[in-house]
């Protein structure tokens, strides 16, 4: 809320700044223009005036309305043919939360990789993406895992990162004219970043909430605290393990057919309670963009309870389509050979395995 006062009150300073700036570039170039001193068009004078280097006020007024967001990494992700059930639960999760559903759907066998991110190419239209880890969602059940799909969904249909991107612009272009302007011209634009400042501080965590909120209402609030709490709580242990899982499939006499099925046999064989009590403790602490477990379960325990659509199911038994995307996925990790060809079925941007090779070489 803070941020768009910001946004607004910045606007409403820049302008009868710029009128004047319009004023004296429009009233130099019709000078040069009887004086015979220049041969540019006039509106083409003018305007170079207004955007010579060194001006701020009407380039910044412009930009804050403009929209700049760009976002680079695209890629098709897995088809419908290849997914066909997951995209169709995408599809439903976002009519029911009231966003556009995702115009791509990645896959990853790492934990960790559930994530969203919208991508625009110049002035190509935005693509939105959602990347999901067969290895996180391997141990949670149906529902659970539909609260963390509805959760990415969230974000890329209720268009946070060109939300957040705005925010960082308006700081950004604030600190600039701030900087530019002379006291006591500059003081007012100080007061108004301090504002938008304030807001972005406070509103930190407003994108986590609402796609947990959003997540809550379609899926059931019992189901999205209980994801909650297992990928928080799953999270730094099953880095550990899926790291040491893939070392031993490279240095082993062969590959395992699926690599998060193995991680997840491994993490489900042991208690690990020492890395667990320490994730625990770190749960509590809030991060830069993520409240802490607690008022996030909190939240989402508040909304209405739902018995769910999986019975009970395990995310992979509800989607076995999604073995034989792990398998394509599984290959990706190991060199060429006649058993493990490499595939380019995953359109995420895998670690490369030539420098982890490099880094344990002699």
């Amino acid at each position: 809320m803070l941020q768009a006062i910001g946004r607004w009150l910045f606007r409403l300073y820049l302008t009868p700044l710029a009128a004047v700036s319009w004023g004296v570039a429009a009233a130099g170039a019709a000078i040069a223009k009887l004086a015979g001193w220049s041969r540019t068009p006039f509106a083409i004078d003018v305007g170079d005036r207004l955007f010579a280097k060194g001006s701020i006020v009407m380039p910044a007024l412009i930009t804050s309305f403009e929209d700049t967001y760009q976002h680079p990494e695209d890629g098709p992700g897995w088809s419908e043919q290849q997914i066909p059930k997951l995209w169709a639960t995408c599809r439903q999760l976002a009519e029911k939360m009231g966003c556009q559903p995702p115009d791509a759907i990645h896959l990853s066998v790492e934990p960790g990789d559930c994530c969203a991110w919208s991508s625009k190419k110049d002035d190509g239209p935005v693509r939105r993406h959602i990347a999901l880890s067969l290895l996180d969602l391997r141990l949670l059940s149906h529902d659970e895992a539909r609260a963390v799909i509805a959760h990415e969904i969230a974000h890329v249909g209720f268009n946070h990162l060109q939300r957040e991107e705005v925010d960082y612009k308006h700081e950004y272009l604030m600190g600039a004219v701030a900087g530019a302007l002379p006291f006591p011209l500059s003081t007012p634009v100080r007061v108004i970043g301090a504002i938008h400042a304030a807001g972005m501080r406070l509103g930190a965590h407003d994108a986590e909430k609402e796609a947990d909120r959003k997540a809550a209402e379609v899926v059931g609030g019992n189901h999205a605290a209980r994801a909650l709490e297992r990928s928080y709580l799953h999270g730094p242990v099953l880095a550990r393990v899926f790291k040491l899982v893939l070392e031993r499939a490279l240095e082993g006499p062969r590959a395992p057919e699926r690599l998060a099925e193995a991680a997840a046999r491994v993490y489900s064989s042991f208690d690990f309670k020492t890395l667990r009590a320490r994730a625990e403790v770190r749960a509590e602490v809030p991060g830069e963009q993520h409240p802490a477990l607690g008022e996030r379960k909190a939240a989402a325990e508040a909304e209405a309870s739902r018995a769910g659509v999986g019975r009970g199911a395990s995310f992979i038994d509800a989607y076995p389509e999604l073995l034989v995307c792990e398998e394509l996925l599984t290959k990706t990790y190991f060199p060429d050979t006649p058993v493990h060809q490499r595939s380019d079925a995953s359109q995420l941007r895998r670690k490369a395995l030539a420098a982890r090779l490099k880094t344990r070489a002699p």
